[in-house]
């Protein structure tokens, strides 16, 4: 009971966090990558989607992934 309530209270949220922050460096990095013009950019674009969309999976958020 204890260590279901630490993970619950503790550990949870923790990665939580950690998934918003990857998130947000991935979308961030994404609107940079957007504004470029440059083919050499645009080949990262998959890679950077499939990251948002396992962030969001992650985050319990299936319409968005």
């Amino acid at each position: 009971m204890i260590l279901k309530n630490f993970l619950q209270h503790i550990v949870l949220p923790e990665t939580k966090k950690l998934f918003l922050k990857k998130l947000e460096w991935f979308e961030t990095t994404l609107q940079f990558a957007l504004n470029v013009n440059d083919e050499t950019v645009k080949s990262a674009f998959p890679s950077l989607y499939l990251k948002i969309a396992n962030c969001y999976e992650e985050l319990k958020d299936p319409i968005k992934a």
